[in-house]
């Protein structure tokens, strides 16, 4: 993997806290429905950025707002989202269940439905 990031200038550091994502996937869920497809992916990749290259906790709270922040999401709203550890809770735990069920065991996947989603 860092063969391949050198090519591109990224610089990857796989010494990262291996940690629960769920907050992650509930921070992206919620401004996916809130703010649309684009700002979730602009979390994802600030996520994947900060994990891959910082070491960062995945889900510790400075992880999940600056990812927010990085997205365009107001300071102070995403400071209140995170701080709140049950909002959008059960429906991600709902939501990741039925992924299992679906057999996706995997981040990044596009779930051809009604709509488009990029699966928490």
């Amino acid at each position: 993997m860092r063969t391949y990031g050198k090519q591109v200038r990224i610089e990857f550091d796989l010494h990262g806290t291996v940690a629960n994502t769920l907050d992650a996937h509930r921070l992206i869920r919620h401004y996916q429905r809130e703010l649309g497809p684009e700002v979730a992916e602009k979390i994802v990749d600030s996520l994947y950025g900060q994990y891959f290259t910082q070491q960062p906790h995945p889900s510790a709270p400075e992880t999940l707002l600056k990812a927010a922040t990085a997205a365009g999401i107001d300071k102070t709203k995403a400071e209140a989202f995170v701080a709140d550890e049950y909002e959008g809770l059960q429906v991600t735990k709902m939501l990741l269940r039925e992924q299992v069920s679906n057999e996706i065991d995997s981040c990044r996947t596009s779930l051809l439905t009604a709509s488009v989603e990029i699966l928490p």
